[in-house]
């Protein structure tokens, strides 16, 4: 009786220990999707350092630029104009308006809130998981370049949207819907920024689906040992 104890405590420590590692993955992985969508260790929207055009937010082409860095970010060089002939290219609606300067009061933000409320609401009942992450980057990285039909000059395989003819980024003349992440795929780039904050997300998540695993597995064997006791 005392060995099936000890047994069962050290198998209740090991499942506290497991149940532990879950929930911290869970709280990391959801920080690094915030990350993704907001910037490093922000939770919401922050307009800080975005610049006053799309030509400078849109594309980055000298290691300085803002494109590519958050998706929030991004989906205002997708679904905004910075004149009045530009059109949106974003489905379903997801339209932020014309958004001359983002750095402009508080415009950029409810440009972006206004997108936002077009996108589809997971159900709160169902957890994110590594596969879903990783698809939806899959699926990402697989456009890239494939809506540049109308642009003449190369080159485009690095531009996620609808560019001008130009290959610009500038979201006027009803073209120029795009992000250039030219710079950050480059042999010499370090990624588009959001995308690792993804990957290093779907990363956690996964070893928190590992543990939740074994977390279970453990569970058992402790039930074992309380029924034959």
């Amino acid at each position: 009786m005392a060995r099936a104890y000890n047994k069962a405590i050290l198998i209740k420590q090991e499942f506290d220990k497991l149940t532990d590692q879950v929930t911290g993955a869970k709280a990391k992985a959801t920080q690094q999707i915030k990350s993704a969508l907001y910037g490093d260790g922000k939770t919401t929207f922050d307009k800080k350092a975005l610049e006053s055009t799309p030509e400078k937010n849109c594309q980055d082409e000298q290691h300085n630029k803002n494109a590519g860095k958050w998706v929030a970010w991004d989906f205002l060089c997708l679904c905004t104009t910075s004149d009045g002939e530009g059109a949106p290219r974003c489905a379903h609606g997801a339209t932020g308006g014309q958004l001359a300067d983002p750095t402009a009061a508080d415009s950029a933000k409810t440009a972006f809130d206004t997108i936002k409320t077009s996108c589809p609401q997971k159900p709160a009942n169902k957890a994110i998981t590594a596969d879903e992450i990783f698809g939806t980057m899959s699926s990402f990285e697989s456009l890239l370049g494939r809506q540049t039909s109308s642009q003449v000059s190369a080159p485009n395989h690095y531009i996620f949207g609808n560019p001008h003819t130009t290959g610009a980024c500038d979201a006027s003349s009803n073209q120029g819907m795009c992000v250039n992440y030219k710079t950050q795929q480059s042999k010499e780039g370090s990624g588009i920024r959001w995308l690792n904050n993804l990957e290093a997300a779907a990363d956690t998540l996964r070893s928190a689906e590992k543990a939740a695993q074994e977390a279970k597995a453990t569970e058992a064997k402790l039930t074992a040992i309380q029924t034959a006791a």
